[in-house]
């Protein structure tokens, strides 16, 4: 099996990832085309040019055109970053980010954030799927954790009192999370680590073991746009302060968790917040992850198909 990965972020490794795992699950012998012009059995693509000029980065242009999580129905790659030929035998859409797929006739199937399943040509994949090791074990570099499916639906035994309320771990200044922070900071200390505060993370779960909560918010409120806050949180030793739609996804504990989506107003949500007793939180941080591991059958049917 002859699989080329194109359009992906520059630190994305080619080698070792989810979709070739699951090839050689499906296929055994797996090798990974690099060269654009040779012909391969499977070409993966995602929602970033091949250019270093991040001007030309097509995620950057989508954003532009259309507000976040709306149809990206009518945009099509730029015909300049196509092959010539066609030099492959079925071409998959790995939607990444919270961008629709662009139905595309040279395109054979789509693997995205998407819960709806197009009559088979889309599996819906969150980010967490390759981050957890739901399909093989996977060293989590993030958190520098190992983990599987097994201990994810296992629950967490409480061991003594946390002295800090919550931190919150941020790449890139975003108003949600500001004003989430802002608003929690009423009801406790919310330490903030990330470059732009000029405390870089080195360990989530070394800095995060004295805190009873993290904040994680998600870039977007998509159904079924899951990254992989929420895992990161519990692996972190944490319960998730959280802000997300998980949509119809039924994998993910949601008694693990405070979500804000689930209240009328940021005020109710810190209120709520407020609340949560010493048993409330040792019966919400003992929830184990998982109430069961996605099914990945749909993912390998669009990759094979």
């Amino acid at each position: 099996m002859r699989v080329r990965f194109e359009w992906f972020w520059p630190t994305f490794d080619r080698q070792n990832n989810f979709f070739v795992d699951a090839l050689k699950i499906l296929h055994g012998e797996v090798e990974v085309v690099t060269d654009r012009l040779e012909h391969c059995d499977l070409e993966v693509v995602s929602v970033f040019s091949p250019q270093k000029n991040s001007n030309l980065n097509r995620l950057s242009n989508l954003r532009k055109k259309i507000p976040h999580g709306q149809p990206d129905t009518n945009l099509l790659y730029p015909t300049k970053f196509d092959p010539d030929t066609k030099n492959f035998s079925r071409r998959i859409w790995y939607g990444v980010e919270n961008v629709r797929a662009p139905y595309q006739l040279d395109i054979d199937g789509y693997i995205s954030f998407d819960q709806d399943t197009l009559d088979g040509y889309n599996a819906y994949f969150a980010t967490w799927y390759e981050l957890s090791g739901i399909q093989l074990p996977f060293t989590n570099n993030r958190v520098g954790l190992t983990t599987s499916a097994s201990e994810l639906l296992e629950k967490r035994s409480f061991f003594g009192r946390k002295s800090k309320f919550a931190c919150a771990f941020i790449g890139k200044p975003d108003q949600m999370r500001f004003r989430a922070i802002n608003e929690l900071r009423k009801i406790g200390e919310v330490d903030v680590f990330g470059p732009m505060v000029g405390k870089p993370i080195s360990n989530k779960p070394e800095i995060a073991k004295d805190y009873k909560y993290m904040v994680c918010l998600e870039n977007d409120n998509y159904p079924g746009y899951v990254t992989e806050k929420l895992l990161e949180a519990y692996l972190s030793d944490t319960v998730p302060l959280y802000w997300g739609n998980l949509g119809n996804d039924s994998s993910i504990n949601r008694k693990g968790f405070s979500n804000l989506l689930d209240f009328e107003s940021m005020s109710e949500w810190i209120e709520y917040v407020r609340n949560i007793d010493e048993y409330a939180y040792v019966n919400m941080y003992e929830q184990a992850h998982l109430n069961n591991v996605p099914d990945l059958t749909p993912i390998y049917n669009v990759l094979v198909g």
